[in-house]
């Protein structure tokens, strides 16, 4: 599995993200694989403090394993 976000992995972002695609997939956590892109290929995401970030892109990652 593989996600691709625009968000910078300063806070933990990326285990976060990883964390819900898998546990909403029901897959191992080690089989998901975070590919941070470029306003090229994914759409510019918040900067990355505090629980902004967890909460709207991990909503979204959410959505998009169901």
């Amino acid at each position: 599995m593989k996600v691709h976000h625009g968000t910078v992995d300063i806070s933990g972002t990326d285990t976060a993200l990883a964390c819900i695609a898998a546990e909403t997939l029901g897959v191992p956590y080690e089989s998901v694989l975070m590919k941070r892109g470029d306003t090229d290929s994914v759409p510019f995401a918040i900067g990355s403090g505090g629980s902004a970030v967890t909460f709207s892109q991990g909503n979204a990652v959410k959505q998009a394993a169901q």
